[in-house]
């Protein structure tokens, strides 16, 4: 899902950086450190990309691809379902 909205909203490294991401979680076989230093500065890029194209535009582009997420945050879930009604 972020990797997609990195991707349309103009940031190909970030994009790049999240599928390697997901890729290495996906192999499985980590232990809960390595899975935060995976995660952690992934969580930063996110945060980061928002932040420079703007956290509202970002949320927007970001919500179309909702349907690609394994999993989301009910507060998420609820955010997109709002934008989506509106």
């Amino acid at each position: 899902m972020f990797a997609r909205t990195a991707d349309e909203i103009g940031a190909p490294s970030v994009a790049k950086k999240l599928r390697a991401g997901f890729t290495a979680l996906q192999k499985g076989g980590l232990n809960d450190k390595q899975q935060r230093e995976i995660l952690n500065p992934l969580r930063t890029a996110v945060l980061n990309t928002a932040k420079r194209f703007g956290k509202a535009r970002f949320a927007q582009i970001a919500v179309r691809h909702v349907d690609q997420a394994e999993t989301i945050p009910k507060y998420l879930a609820d955010a997109a379902k709002w934008l989506m009604e509106s």
